[in-house]
């Protein structure tokens, strides 16, 4: 994913690059230099219930930002809007994000991403070393610049 994206999107199961850039108002030319690790045309690596970016900062063609997108702070504090809901604290640089499912434990999370439970806790701070402040229904960061 790009680093000025501003606009993110859910993939659902079953979806396909086509359909999201469709959904979105943005060209599957736009939608694969927004995400460049999708597979391609063949859109063979969107994962499901992933978010890929829709919509850039400055734009290139494709949609702007609404007034009130632009108005509104991002809470995190960050200069690149962060889907919604985050996890309070996430990094400004996570360009991977994950919701969080009643019942889910870092160690689940970690493991189906890869991630060392010291870079889990680095990009979300906020859930703390016994993974006790983890809130379900919200975003984690799963991957992220630094």
């Amino acid at each position: 994913m790009v680093d000025n994206c501003n606009k993110f999107h859910l993939v659902l199961p079953g979806s396909g690059c086509q359909d999201i850039a469709a959904a979105n108002g943005i060209t599957l030319a736009q939608f694969l230099a927004y995400n460049t690790d999708v597979g391609g045309s063949a859109c063979t690596k969107l994962w499901a219930n992933a978010y890929v970016c829709v919509g850039i900062i400055g734009g290139d063609g494709g949609p702007t930002p609404s007034a009130s997108a632009t108005a509104t702070p991002d809470p995190t504090g960050c200069t690149t809007a962060h889907p919604s809901p985050t996890q309070p604290g996430s990094v400004c640089d996570c360009i991977r994000w994950h919701e969080v499912v009643p019942g889910q434990t870092c160690l689940e999370i970690q493991e189906r991403y890869r991630l060392t439970p010291d870079q889990f806790l680095r990009w979300n701070p906020n859930v703390g070393p016994g993974c006790t402040g983890i809130w379900a229904h919200y975003l984690v960061c799963v991957r992220a610049l630094t």
